[in-house]
């Protein structure tokens, strides 16, 4: 049977405006992460993105980024306007499916528009919750109905070389699943999204060393905590928002963990739309 591993991966915040381009900002990410996996940029067979030019407030800059990707000759490439965790899961995907023996997973974020919250307005459904102009703090703050801490946003890029075969932090599933669109058609006290991934993967009631979250809301990470349903040792949750970036960061983390020898099975979650509605867990094993 394919085994999929984790065998490099590198993280990176900066502040919002240091002057660096998408490629300045990604390039360092990527070569950390190739070295820690000692895998030349020759060996890369596909490559798998994410970001959001529109939250640079400029339309086409998210080519820009591409100086950073392994160049000649060309492989494939795609690229998902989300946040990096689901690239992950496009790449552990193709490479199950046998397009490559291994894959760049990357994802960057300069969000730099007047106003990067209401760019996610364009989530929303057009007719009746867009025109209201809500922020995803005034969401958030529907779902919790209480205080709440909201992480700051800012800059950063993350990068994840898998690879067949080899050893490393074994990707043993990764599972995907998203709630209604429409708000009031869903219960916002519970993340059922969530809760179907870890079913599927036969979360509940094991035991887990370490769960990466996603959560942009304080008040986010119980709900996913009840969602997985496990025993879990650790959690840890994200303390800045590089909004398309922040879930594949916690891949990175949940692999280091893995690689360091610090946890045997860890669990890495990362979430895209308003409250919870669109979210991806990837198990991570020591083999």
């Amino acid at each position: 049977m394919t085994t999929i591993a984790v065998v490099g991966a590198s993280g990176a915040l900066a502040p919002l405006g240091d002057g660096r381009n998408d490629a300045e900002l990604l390039a360092p990410v990527v070569e950390r992460a190739l070295d820690d996996a000692g895998v030349r940029r020759d060996d890369i067979g596909i490559v798998c993105s994410a970001g959001s030019e529109f939250l640079n407030g400029v339309v086409g800059t998210v080519m820009g980024a591409f100086d950073a990707f392994p160049g000649w000759p060309p492989r494939a490439h795609s690229h998902l306007e989300g946040d990096g965790a689901f690239a992950f899961y496009e790449a552990w995907i193709r490479l199950l499916a046998g397009e490559a023996d291994t894959a760049l997973v990357c994802a960057w974020s300069r969000p730099l528009a007047v106003e990067p919250r209401r760019v996610l307005d364009l989530q929303l459904d057009p007719y009746v919750v867009a025109p209201l102009a809500p922020r995803p703090e005034d969401l958030a703050g529907l779902q919790a109905s209480s205080q709440f801490i909201a992480l700051p946003v800012c800059a950063g890029a993350a990068a994840v070389v898998l690879a067949v075969d080899r050893p490393g932090a074994v990707v043993t599933g990764v599972e995907q699943r998203v709630d209604a669109h429409y708000l009031g058609a869903r219960d916002l006290t519970r993340s059922a999204s969530t809760a179907a991934a870890a079913n599927a993967l036969g979360l509940p009631g094991s035991t887990i060393d370490l769960l990466e979250l996603h959560a942009p809301f304080s008040h986010q990470a119980q709900l996913v905590v009840d969602a997985v349903g496990a025993d879990v040792v650790a959690v840890q949750s994200a303390d800045a928002d590089p909004i398309m970036v922040t879930g594949l960061l916690r891949v990175v983390a949940a692999a280091d963990a893995v690689l360091r020898g610090q946890a045997q099975r860890a669990v890495a979650h990362g979430t895209n739309g308003p409250c919870l509605q669109h979210n991806v867990l990837c198990l991570l094993e020591a083999r």
